[in-house]
């Protein structure tokens, strides 16, 4: 078969399988995973290469000219000709074909798991990194750092900083806010602020008049948060209470000086806080609302 997908490549059931587990790597790998990974293409390439010999059998020379103008599993793989031709060559001298299939398997191995450490790096680096905007102010010989979550990355192309740079000092400067954190004054470093997403609450009708929920964890902190060290930032958190702040007025988001906190009510259950920040940050990654978008037009 020589036309369709078959044009450009001999075995295109490898080629998609190969491409799956690849991406199937990128988005779950363990070093389980990479290990059969490496065990899958080792098995398909021989069974691809015992399938040519048949081929070369019952075709001949119009089977090689094919050969020459497709590609086995992948495009470009003939720059790795002349590495393929370096290594068959050391390889050779070894006598025994079963010792020279193993040592193979074992230096594809070391290469892909080496490669799994870089991958896993990278994506680890990329779950840890949540965009927020960070207010540190000093006040009565306290210092308090607001941190608010703008939503993730992906969510928040073209949105201006200065909305949520205006929500976060609209909040430090409100004294009902104020208020509400005396309490809570001297065993807290930190306040950890999201808007409530539909995604883990019920729409409220007041939605549509402009209003959104943030909900602020209060949190005493050893380290700081940086845009890449989220994770470890959160294993060293202690949360010491939160509070929810609905109805927050937002009619405009043009003009955000007029915004206004209305209701406030202290959340006491620690666990509860828990269950719910870590439904946030966790559960719903991919469907996270950021706040600029909670507002209905």
């Amino acid at each position: 078969v020589k036309n369709g997908i078959y044009k450009k490549f001999r075995h295109p059931q490898y080629t998609g399988l190969i491409i799956f587990c690849i991406g199937f790597l990128l988005l779950w790998g363990r070093f389980l995973t990479y290990i059969l990974f490496v065990t899958m293409f080792f098995i398909y390439y021989f069974l691809a290469k015992k399938e040519e010999i048949i081929c070369l059998e019952l075709f001949g020379k119009e089977y090689e000219e094919y050969m020459k103008k497709s590609y086995l599993i992948f495009p470009g793989e003939k720059i790795f000709n002349g590495i393929s031709d370096y290594y068959n060559s050391l390889i050779s001298k070894l006598p025994n074909k079963i010792i020279r299939i193993t040592i193979t398997y074992l230096l594809l191995l070391f290469i892909v798991i080496l490669s799994g450490f870089s991958i896993l790096k990278i994506r680890s680096q990329k779950m840890n990194y949540i965009p927020f905007i960070k207010e540190h102010i000093k006040e009565d010989n306290k210092e308090l750092d607001f941190i608010i979550i703008k939503g993730y990355e992906k969510c928040l192309n073209n949105v201006n900083n200065s909305f949520y740079n205006h929500l976060i000092k609209s909040m430090m400067g409100s004294n009902i806010i104020k208020q509400a954190l005396k309490k809570f004054n001297k065993s807290v470093n930190t306040i950890f602020i999201y808007g409530i997403s539909r995604t883990i609450r019920e729409k409220k009708e007041y939605y549509k008049e402009g209003k959104i929920d943030l909900f602020a964890v209060l949190i005493d902190s050893k380290i700081k948060l940086d845009e890449n060290n989220f994770s470890e930032y959160r294993k060293n958190w202690e949360i010491k209470g939160a509070i929810e702040i609905s109805k927050v007025d937002i009619k405009d988001i043009s003009n955000t000086s007029n915004i206004t906190f209305n209701n406030i009510l202290e959340v006491d259950s620690i666990q509860n806080i828990k269950n719910f920040t870590n439904g946030y940050l966790y559960g719903i990654k991919n469907k996270l609302v950021p706040i600029h978008k909670l507002i209905e037009k």
